[in-house]
């Protein structure tokens, strides 16, 4: 779905992938952070919470994907495609690391849906960002899989990156600013920045093989 350009500037592209992701982060603010603060009483209560959490971030990945789709046109070979992917990516990615992180607190803690409410994020945030930013990498590595990545190990490192750019983005967010936007932005950049460096290092990669195997 997206293929760089023989002509095109590695830095460049990199630097766009990352601008592209904090205008659409900028314009449409993630809605999972607000969730630290939601209480759960039954599995009813996640449900609800999942199906929120599935809508906005598909809708944050489609502007998110539709950014990318204007601005690497110059350096890049991009399908339209690739917005609903990043949609999908992004919701799914987002929607199951709630779950799993929800599940293995209750499996700990059973007492998370009681008659109280517990927060939706008692696991740590970090490993739920992790968990989260990992899970999009995953998903993400199928329109990516033909010309960034071909490797097992490719795919792993692109999972990590991704997962990595989630956790660094959320905790500079929140040492920076109390403005929503603001936060938003910043860890948008941040998450574009430590992508962007992944495709950076894998699309040299890609480009770099055909020299050193002919």
């Amino acid at each position: 779905m997206i293929r760089i350009k023989s002509q095109a500037n590695f830095l460049i592209f990199g630097l766009l992938w990352a601008i592209a992701i904090m205008i659409g982060w900028s314009i449409y603010i993630f809605q999972g952070i607000k969730f630290e603060t939601s209480l759960l009483s039954s599995w009813a209560d996640l449900f609800s919470l999942v199906v929120v959490l599935l809508l906005n971030t598909f809708v944050l990945g489609a502007i998110v994907g539709v950014m990318q789709y204007l601005l690497l046109k110059p350096v890049a070979s991009i399908s339209a495609w690739w917005i609903g992917f990043m949609g999908l990516s992004y919701s799914l990615g987002s929607s199951l690391s709630l779950v799993f992180s929800s599940i293995f607190v209750w499996i700990f803690q059973p007492e998370i849906f009681s008659s109280q409410g517990q927060s939706a994020l008692r696991f740590p945030l970090v490993f739920v960002m992790f968990i989260g930013g990992g899970l999009i990498g995953l998903i993400q590595i199928f329109p990516l899989r033909k010309t960034f990545i071909q490797t097992v190990s490719e795919g792993v490192v692109w999972a990590l990156m991704s997962a990595l750019g989630w956790v660094l983005g959320f905790f500079i967010m929140l040492a920076f600013s109390n403005s929503p936007r603001v936060q938003s932005s910043i860890a948008g950049l941040v998450i574009g920045i430590v992508t962007g460096l992944a495709l950076f290092i894998l699309s040299k990669n890609r480009l770099r093989q055909p020299q050193t195997t002919s």
